[in-house]
């Protein structure tokens, strides 16, 4: 067996030997949260916002922008997440559309959509923590790459 079969295995049954009164479903609670998501769906990084409209569905939207006086990309991803398990931790699948603005010396950018879907796992703590990490696919109509992200944020 690999080590990533290992770890995925030790995961599930961590996951599957939590005394259920840490089965507290803060989704049901702590329906809101914003944090900061470096790598992922923004690029490089992005501020992001998540609204749950059941405990097993939220959408979200984020914001990134880098540049400065000569060059600036605007990237503004949006989607939903649809979470496997109703419990503080569970596996999740998130995905949606983003889009590309550029000013300057890139405006060329202006307009470029590229798509995101992936994987990941979120933990969301009754005190309001939220850590979430996502291993996207990020599709253009040129191509299609694997990247990770990690998402730190508080819930309320």
């Amino acid at each position: 067996m690999s080590k990533g079969s290992l770890v995925s295995v030790a995961l599930i049954l961590f996951l599957i030997a939590i005394p259920e009164s840490a089965h507290a479903q803060s989704r049901d609670s702590l329906r809101t949260d914003f944090g900061i998501e470096l790598l992922g769906k923004g690029l490089l990084y992005s501020f992001s916002y998540q609204q749950m409209l059941s405990s097993s569905f939220g959408v979200h939207a984020s914001l990134e922008a880098i540049g400065g006086s000569d060059a600036l990309v605007v990237a503004v991803p949006f989607g939903g997440t649809a979470y496997l398990v109703n419990k503080d931790g569970s596996p999740f699948v998130s995905g949606g559309i983003g889009v590309l603005l550029g000013s300057g010396e890139i405006d060329d950018l202006t307009g470029t959509l590229y798509g995101f879907l992936g994987p990941g796992f979120e933990y969301r703590a009754n005190s309001g923590f939220v850590f979430r990490g996502t291993l996207y696919g990020l599709i253009r109509n040129d191509g299609f790459l694997l990247w990770p992200g990690l998402h730190v944020g508080y819930a309320f």
